[in-house]
């Protein structure tokens, strides 16, 4: 009689939401999105994550990359497993840790993203982050990307670049929502909607019934 073998334990489906500059978990969108979720039957992910990161009036990447890889972890089924919505700075949380190498995600959803900001909004803290990171590691890694910008940031205003910049360093699928400004209401229905439309859980084959 052959050992049975220990049973793995369930995979399961994770979202992450990483959270702006001066944000927090309970800030924005954020809370509203998860609830929301939670709310379809059946849920798209089976567990849903906001990270609180460090010191987010003063977000570092040497603070905040590492947060953040921490809640990600490194088992290639968890991340495989794994979507993840960055939002401003956030953003680019999430493609400098991907740089960092390791096993891929499912998908990322980058909402405000930026490489750069406008030179009035520029600062010491901002100056932290236009440093290079490798692309083709973060690419490799992030999975499907999709970015949703506006045609009125008040911190990018030149979206079409950024859009650009976007697409060629990241492979990223590039939406545009007029008067979205930053994407910082208590509601915001075009982050759900991509979302679904494009990291909703696919349906399953009904299966056959014996004969």
């Amino acid at each position: 009689m052959r050992p049975s073998r220990p049973r793995r334990a369930p995979e399961i489906r994770r979202l992450g939401i990483i959270h702006r500059w001066d944000g927090a978990p309970g800030a924005d969108w954020y809370p509203w999105l998860r609830d929301e979720l939670r709310a379809l039957d059946p849920p798209p992910f089976d567990a849903i994550g906001i990270p609180e990161l460090p010191d987010p009036d003063t977000p570092r990447p040497d603070t905040w990359v590492p947060a953040f890889l921490d809640w990600l972890g490194d088992d290639p089924r968890d991340r495989a497993k794994t979507v993840v919505v960055g939002h401003s700075v956030g953003c680019q949380t999430i493609v400098r840790a991907l740089a960092e190498g390791g096993p891929p995600v499912e998908g990322c959803l980058l909402v405000a993203p930026w490489f750069w900001l406008d030179e009035e909004s520029r600062d010491e803290t901002s100056e932290l982050w236009a440093t290079p990171f490798d692309d083709a590691v973060a690419r490799a890694g992030a999975g499907k990307v999709v970015a949703l910008l506006s045609t009125d940031d008040p911190y990018t205003s030149d979206w079409k670049a950024n859009g650009l910049a976007l697409e060629k360093r990241l492979g990223a699928e590039v939406i545009v929502e007029p008067g979205g400004g930053h994407f910082t209401g208590d509601q915001e229905p075009k982050v759900l909607e991509l979302l679904l439309e494009r990291f909703g859980r696919v349906a399953r084959e009904p299966e056959a019934k014996a004969t």
